[in-house]
């Protein structure tokens, strides 16, 4: 499976399921937008184990991301997860920092769990170079591609010239690449401020409520902002519990509760201008501030449901399928670098076997 797979989906509401497999690393990157220790939480596996038997109940999630955190810190776990995945006709995409890539010989149980995913990112940039060189990391991707693994890079802009030139040199075009901005959040919030958006952008609707993610503490957010999955109060985010809902029940709510459709159809600026007042300090903080009592959900549920509502949901499904790929990395990712999310791929899809 190509990434740019991958992101074509990724504004596609309930299309996928983010698993927090833990908060654990033994990196200390200075940008972690989850600042991440070995003392951080994690899910016991039966847990995340029960729900991910739920995936293949009724109609499934097209893929699986897993993150943390390092997931690879359970390697045991990420291929029962992807084994799992694969039942429930699911692909899946795992994100990790490589901490095992300075020694000798790949460990072989995070080997196996490697191969057992769809796709395999690896985040690679000037502050996990300090954790992990970059000599380590370019034998490790050597690696996979030999064995026939679908890779890719994840890095952050203002750090990613030399980084694409680097591999370039080594890979030609066969790994793609994600250049992200480079989040305040985390340890990064204590020496990054990065520019406040225009208070325009507040009414742009928001992607980043199309795919539920389960976090560290078993609770389901319809966003990944840090904030909210550490469990930031926000209440229209909340879509339940691992331990109280399955798959099919997320997805349900996913879709139809009125706050995500909302803010996938409208933005928060317009929300906010609506029901709460002038948008806040940025994007993520108007949708934060937005109210979730009964009376305001009814009232975006009829906006949602007006000849208007229906209308703009429409256009708004038809844009994000039109943008695929690469209109989620211009938006989401550093624009200057989105279509590199596609090298290696032909017409989109992956030029290898789709594991």
């Amino acid at each position: 499976m190509h990434l740019s797979e991958v992101l074509r989906l990724r504004a596609v509401p309930a299309a996928g399921i983010c698993l927090e497999v833990t908060r654990r690393c033994p990196l200390h990157c200075a940008h972690c937008f989850t600042d991440s220790s070995l003392e951080s939480a994690e899910l016991p596996a039966d847990r995340l184990l029960r729900f991910a038997d739920t995936l293949a109940i009724g109609p499934g999630p097209q893929i699986v991301v897993m993150s943390g955190g390092e997931p690879l810190m359970r390697p045991g776990l990420v291929t029962a997860l992807a084994e799992r995945a694969r039942t429930a006709g699911a692909r899946t995409y795992l994100l990790s920092g490589a901490f095992f890539a300075t020694r000798p010989t790949v460990p072989a149980a995070v080997l196996a769990a490697v191969e057992a995913v769809d796709h395999f990112a690896v985040s690679m940039d000037a502050f996990h170079e300090r954790e992990v060189p970059a000599a380590a990391v370019f034998a490790l991707l050597e690696l996979l591609l030999s064995r026939g693994v679908s890779t890719s890079v994840q890095a952050v802009a203002g750090h990613a010239d030399e980084l694409i030139g680097r591999l370039r040199h080594e890979f030609g075009d066969q790994v793609p690449v994600l250049v992200t901005p480079l989040v305040a959040s985390g340890r990064a919030a204590a020496w990054h401020r990065a520019a406040e958006a225009p208070a325009e952008q507040t009414l742009a609707p928001c992607a980043m409520a199309a795919w539920p993610v389960v976090t560290s503490t078993g609770a389901v957010t319809a966003c990944c902002n840090e904030q909210v999955v550490a469990g930031a109060a926000a209440p229209h985010l909340q879509l339940g519990s691992i331990d109280l809902e399955g798959w099919p029940e997320i997805r349900q709510r996913c879709l139809t509760l009125p706050l995500p459709r909302a803010l996938r159809t409208f933005g928060p600026g317009h929300l906010a201008a609506r029901h709460s007042g002038p948008p806040g300090p940025g994007y993520c903080a108007t949708c934060l501030r937005l109210p979730a009592d009964a009376a305001t959900g009814e009232r975006i549920a009829a906006e949602l449901d007006s000849p208007f509502g229906v209308l703009a949901e429409s256009l708004v499904e038809r844009s994000i399928r039109d943008g695929g790929a690469l209109g989620f990395a211009r938006r989401y990712g550093a624009p200057a670098y989105a279509e590199l999310v596609e090298s290696g791929s032909r017409n989109g899809t992956s030029d290898g076997p789709d594991r």
